[in-house]
């Protein structure tokens, strides 16, 4: 079973390796926010998905680890989400 999943990965890689996608906008603000934006708006726009109590506070407990991280590094984050994204839309 162990070896089913390693191969399974490499042939959904061989047989979609051009399949192009676009990344749903809420995705990308949703993450913009966590890395760039205050824990209120994170937290404001989790609870507009109604999603479960525990899945917020598991986020806003990640939130406070990507708020340790300089201004540099996560403007660098940022950079290569939006290399990604673009990435995706060629």
């Amino acid at each position: 079973m162990k070896g089913l999943v390693p191969l399974v990965l490499v042939l959904l890689g061989l047989c979609f390796y051009e399949a192009n996608a676009l990344v749903c906008p809420s995705l990308v603000i949703e993450s913009y926010t966590f890395i760039s934006g205050s824990s209120l708006a994170l937290r404001l726009q989790l609870e507009s998905y109604n999603a479960p109590q525990e899945a917020v506070e598991a986020k806003m407990e990640v939130k406070k680890c990507i708020d340790d991280i300089s201004f540099v590094n996560r403007k660098f984050i940022e950079e290569v989400m939006v290399s990604a994204q673009s990435d995706g839309q060629e």
